[in-house]
């Protein structure tokens, strides 16, 4: 783990449509070099690129598997097994996006994969704003300063305070908000890891962000890392084997509008520093947590739809 953002990295995910898998690899190629290992047709990893390796793919695994079938299968298949692939493929392409997903890069990084962007979007890729199916996002994996209690809290109860204010000033796609994939967290965790006297070791820590969130859809999912601090106790509540162990944030609330040539994805990067930045405030985090846990403790909506403007108060102050 490192402390210093010179040095931490992140992994970036990118969802999108309007390309198939093999022209955004070599679109990857052609701006970043390296060289193309193919899997299957939704399934190319562009190895060595001036970032480091990548993978292409579509996010649709009943597709992804029957792609591997047929790479292994000794013999060509038929006709109507073909037909049926194809026409998957076809609903894939409308339904669910293609993902660029990179090797850990420096923070810094973030700002060489633009040229990229710019060459998808002239290639005719399109985000979150260009259908209204396409409650597409960037996900980013900032890596973490340590795996104690407190490295971690901090970063969470940064996230909750800012949670509200950050769909405002993300504009946050309506669609994404609807769908399950980015939930907040609930509000009685919210106000469990926000009060004054929350002093939990890591075991606990882990049990109350289980017994509230067992679940990849959220906004700040940290399945991956408290599985890579125990993946028996996690995988025991979530019940499935998709969460794959990293000593990772996964923070999921950036929109992709790649189709948009006025947006930029360092655009989206910087709320996450405002929130690293709250966490490293202890005075600010801790007066803002007194504010906001009198806001949810209120039993009518009026203050509570006011938070957003509280935090920018807040954060006008820095």
């Amino acid at each position: 783990m490192n402390t210093s953002p010179t040095q931490r990295h992140v992994g970036v995910e990118i969802e999108f449509a309007g390309l198939p898998v093999h022209q955004v690899a070599e679109h990857i190629v052609s701006v970043l070099g390296g060289t193309l290992n193919v899997h299957t047709d939704y399934e190319i990893q562009v190895c060595a690129t001036a970032l480091g390796d990548c993978t292409v793919e579509v996010d649709f695994a009943l597709l992804k598997r029957l792609g591997q079938a047929r790479a292994e299968a000794e013999q060509d298949v038929g006709l109507i097994e073909q037909w049926s692939e194809d026409m998957l493929a076809a609903v894939a392409r409308q339904l669910t996006p293609c993902e660029i997903v990179t090797a850990p890069i420096q923070f810094a990084q973030i700002v060489e994969l633009e040229p990229l962007m710019q060459a998808l979007r002239q290639a005719g890729a399109q985000g979150t704003d260009d259908a209204l199916v396409y409650a597409f996002g960037v996900h980013f994996n900032p890596e973490v300063t340590g795996l104690e209690v407190a490295d971690i809290l901090p970063t969470m109860q940064a996230f909750a305070l800012l949670h509200d204010w950050l769909l405002v000033r993300m504009q946050v796609d309506w669609v994404r908000r609807l769908a399950p994939f980015i939930r907040p967290w609930p509000d009685e965790y919210v106000a469990r890891i926000l009060a004054a006297d929350y002093q939990p070791d890591i075991t606990t820590l882990i049990d109350d962000y289980l017994a509230h969130n067992a679940t990849r859809n959220r906004a700040l999912d940290l399945l991956p890392l408290f599985a890579h601090i125990d993946a028996e106790r996690v995988n025991a509540a979530v019940g499935d084997d998709q969460t794959k162990p990293r000593p990772t944030y996964h923070y999921r609330l950036a929109n992709c509008r790649i189709g948009d040539p006025e947006w930029r994805l360092s655009a989206e990067w910087q709320p996450w520093l405002l929130i690293e930045s709250l966490a490293q405030d202890t005075a600010k985090r801790a007066a803002m947590s007194e504010a906001y846990c009198q806001v949810l403790g209120q039993m009518t909506g009026d203050l509570f739809a006011d938070w957003p403007g509280q935090v920018q108060q807040w954060m006008d102050r820095s």
